[in-house]
């Protein structure tokens, strides 16, 4: 295998690029580096962000289609948080602010049409306001009681499904893997639990390769998230490595 080249795409948000941790220590420049050092196989990386659920039909497309061999499928926290939602506040295509109510069971499923989320560097905990986060709680619970939780969960399976398919067509090899904690926020997190739930027991007995990743810390004990409760620490970014290592190294020997 020493000399062979592969390519593997990512479709995912801030994690593969995540501007707080330095480029070496990202999980997939550790599974590069180790797969070069024990295999001598070079590990191309192509990386393309999604924010919204409904766009993933179409996905993989362009230059992520045409040339990866394995294709990884990170589950997003924010699409599938936002749309488990009652109220969303959001700046759209146009750059200002708007809002909206789901109400998914009503109108079929439609999506804030906003821009990238993306929350910056944050070197600072966010302080605890007992006022927002009582607020973020009833929004969500708003949301499971209209069913707008469940409705969510029904299209990632079925945005996980046309990907699926247009890797079968490509022969690309696909995995998924699934959310990571949110320690910020005990309701974002159980709902997040609940989607990783979901999707373990969809996918344990077919043929995509599910990754669960759910968790706040690491083998050794050691926390895996920065002090925002969000992003991912270095420990984090090794965590998920390690778990990813294994079945990329498998399918490389195709």
């Amino acid at each position: 295998m020493a000399g062979r080249e592969y390519t593997l795409g990512i479709i995912g948000g801030c994690f593969p690029v995540q501007e707080q941790i330095n480029p070496v220590d990202l999980y997939h420049t550790l599974i590069k580096n180790q797969i070069k050092n024990e295999t001598g196989i070079e590990l191309n990386i192509l990386i393309k962000r999604y924010d919204l659920l409904h766009l993933l039909n179409t996905e993989p497309n362009g230059e992520i289609a045409e040339k990866s061999n394995i294709l990884l499928f990170h589950i997003r926290p924010d699409p599938y948080l936002i749309n488990s939602k009652f109220y969303v506040k959001f700046i759209n295509k146009d750059g200002k602010k708007s809002w909206k109510l789901n109400f998914h069971f009503l109108t079929g499923f439609k999506e804030p049409d906003l821009v990238a989320v993306n929350y910056g560097v944050t070197s600072k905990a966010h302080k605890k306001n007992f006022m927002k986060i009582l607020l973020r709680g009833l929004n969500y619970i708003m949301g499971i009681i209209l069913g707008n939780n469940s409705i969510s969960i029904r299209k990632f399976r079925e945005s996980i499904s046309a990907i699926k398919k247009k890797c079968n067509f490509k022969n690309i090899k696909l995995i998924v893997m699934g959310p990571p904690s949110r320690p910020r926020s005990c309701i974002e997190d159980h709902l997040l639990k609940k989607l990783d739930k979901a999707l373990s027991k969809e996918y344990s007995k077919s043929d995509i390769i599910y990754i669960p990743c759910f968790g706040h810390t690491d083998d050794s004990g050691e926390y895996i998230f920065l002090e925002d409760n969000i992003h991912l620490s270095p420990a984090g970014h090794k965590k998920f490595a390690q778990l990813l290592y294994s079945e990329i190294k498998n399918l490389l020997a195709f």
